[in-house]
C-alpha cells in the first residue's frame, strides 16, 4: 500500500491565537514515519516543532500540514480513530456532571466536530434537539443513521437557525484560525447562549514538566493549544467557567495517584522517566485538559 507523503511546510510568523510576536521555540518533536493523521496513514516530510507565546501563554505547532490537506484527510477517512462508547461511560463523572448543568429540555444543541455522534446521543436522551457539524463522510453517515441532523460545515447551517448551546469537544486544537471560528459560532448562538469547549491545557503541570515531549503534541492534526488567558479575552464572549479535567476516564486512570494498589509503582516510573528526560506527560501529574464555558454577550 502506498503511503502519501505530505510536505508539511506551514509555519506561523506570530502567535496564531493572539497574533503576538512574543513567541519562542520550546523544542522539536521526533519525525515518525509513517504516522496517523486522524485515521489516515501518512508520511510527513519534516519533523514539527512546539512553540509558545508570551503574549497569551498558549502553545502552537510549526511545520504543520496545510489546511487544504487537513480537510481532505478528514473528509475521506474510511473509519473513525475516535469512535467510542457512550459519552457518559467514556467521560469522567466530574465532566458529565458539569455538562449536565447546561442540558435544558427542548434546547437546540450543536456539536461541532460531532464525529460519530456519542455526545449528541447523550443530549438526545436528555430531550434536546440535536445537530452536528462533521467533515468525515463516515462520521456523518453514522450520526445521521442515529437520527441527528448533520451539516458538513458551519456555512451549511440555515441562516435563520440559532442554537442555545454549542459544543466543541476535542476540536479547537485542530483549528487554523480560531478567531474566525469564534466569529462563526457567535452568529449561530442565541443571545446568552453557551459555547462549551474541551481541549488540552498547555499550562497543566504535566505539560510544563514534559515540555516538547508532552503526549498531546504528538498528533500532527493538533495545531494550537489555547490557554485560559486566551479564552478570557475573546470578543463577544464572556468566560464564565474554566475547570481542569481529564479528557476521559482512561486518562483519569493514568493519574499517578489514581490507584492505591499501584501508586508506588506508578510514582517510581514517573520519577524514572523524568530523570531520564523521557517523561511525556503520562502518567499524569494533574488534570491535563480544561473545560471552558463561554457565554455570548
Amino acid at each position: 500500500m502506498n503511503i502519501e507523503l505530505i510536505n508539511n511546510l506551514k509555519r506561523f510568523d506570530n502567535c496564531p491565537l493572539c497574533n503576538s510576536s512574543l513567541i519562542y521555540k520550546v523544542g522539536s518533536l521526533p519525525l515518525v514515519k509513517p504516522t496517523l493523521y486522524s485515521s489516515s496513514e501518512i508520511s510527513l516530510k519534516r519533523g514539527y516543532e512546539y512553540w509558545r507565546c508570551r503574549g497569551c501563554w498558549s502553545g502552537f505547532s510549526q511545520n504543520i500540514v496545510s489546511e487544504i490537506d487537513s480537510k481532505r484527510l478528514y473528509t475521506y477517512t474510511k473509519n473513525s480513530k475516535w469512535q467510542s462508547k457512550e459519552f457518559e461511560l467514556n467521560k469522567t463523572k466530574e465532566l458529565v456532571n458539569e455538562v449536565n448543568k447546561y442540558l435544558l429540555l427542548g434546547s437546540k444543541v450543536l456539536d461541532i466536530g460531532s464525529n460519530t455522534g456519542e455526545l449528541l446521543d447523550y443530549c438526545k436522551k436528555k430531550g434536546l434537539d440535536t445537530f452536528g457539524v462533521e467533515y468525515s463522510e463516515f462520521g456523518k453517515k453514522v450520526s445521521k443513521d442515529k437520527g441527528h441532523t448533520i451539516y458538513e460545515s458551519l456555512e451549511r447551517i440555515e441562516k435563520n437557525k440559532k442554537f442555545d448551546l454549542v459544543f466543541a469537544f476535542d476540536l479547537v486544537e485542530h483549528l487554523y484560525d480560531i478567531n474566525i471560528f469564534f466569529y462563526k459560532v457567535k452568529n449561530i448562538l442565541k443571545d446568552g447562549g453557551k459555547l462549551i469547549i474541551l481541549t488540552g491545557n498547555p499550562n497543566c503541570m504535566s505539560s510544563k514538566l514534559s515540555k516538547n515531549k508532552w503526549w498531546y503534541l504528538c498528533y500532527p492534526e493538533h495545531v494550537i493549544f489555547p490557554s485560559k488567558n486566551f479564552f478570557s479575552g475573546i470578543e463577544n464572549f464572556k468566560l464564565i467557567s474554566c475547570k481542569k479535567t481529564y479528557n476521559s476516564i482512561g486518562y483519569e486512570e493514568m493519574f499517578i495517584f489514581y490507584s492505591s494498589v499501584k501508586v508506588i509503582y506508578k510514582f517510581v516510573r514517573f520519577i524514572r522517566d523524568l530523570f531520564l528526560n523521557k517523561y511525556n506527560g503520562l502518567l499524569s501529574v494533574d488534570k491535563d485538559h480544561h473545560l471552558i464555558i463561554l457565554q455570548k454577550i
